[in-house]
């Protein structure tokens, strides 16, 4: 027998690789074995000025709070906390800086109201306008949330910002 192909031997066997397995592809995508992870919906900007606005509103609302009663009510402060952080963190997601803002929003807000009472508690008392409790009485207002402020309330305010930092954290991881 004359062939012109080598006959395989016991050693050449050995060196050639197996044939190739062609990739299963009803299964996940090779060669990244698993599927892509899913897109974030977060937006941390979109989050951030939802808390603002959400500060906004609840500052004016504690102020109405603090007219009606007629003194500081420093749990309102906890509900600025988790309104505040709630917000921030459904709608931001996990960016590590939106709990530390949504700690300073929930301070602005919470200090916010308690001067827009005393605003509005000097107005009702001096029969002006509540912007001009701001303007040229201010420092009536200011001499009032300082006589009426105490260290209860410096609790309060700190602990409402650690509320909101822990609730936007939670609330950012659990996307």
């Amino acid at each position: 027998m004359s062939s012109n192909q080598p006959q395989p031997t016991a050693d050449s066997s050995e060196s050639d690789p197996p044939p190739a397995a062609s990739p299963d592809v009803s299964g996940p995508l090779w060669p990244f074995d698993g599927y892509p992870p899913a897109t974030r919906s977060g937006n941390a900007l979109l989050g951030f000025g939802v808390g603002v606005l959400a500060a906004f509103v609840a500052a004016f609302a504690y102020g109405y709070i603090i007219k009606v009663t007629e003194h500081e009510v420093p749990y309102v402060a906890f509900a600025i906390a988790l309104l505040v952080g709630s917000a921030v963190g459904r709608l931001g997601n996990d960016n590590p800086a939106l709990p530390f803002l949504s700690a300073l929003l929930t301070l602005a807000s919470a200090v916010s109201g308690q001067f827009f009472g005393e605003a509005l508690i000097g107005a009702d008392v001096l029969k002006v306008p509540v912007l001009d409790m701001y303007g040229h009485h201010f420092g009536l207002v200011s001499e009032s949330w300082q006589a009426d402020i105490g260290g209860m309330s410096y609790f309060f305010l700190v602990n409402s910002a650690i509320v909101a930092y822990l609730v936007a954290k939670k609330a950012g991881d659990s996307h």
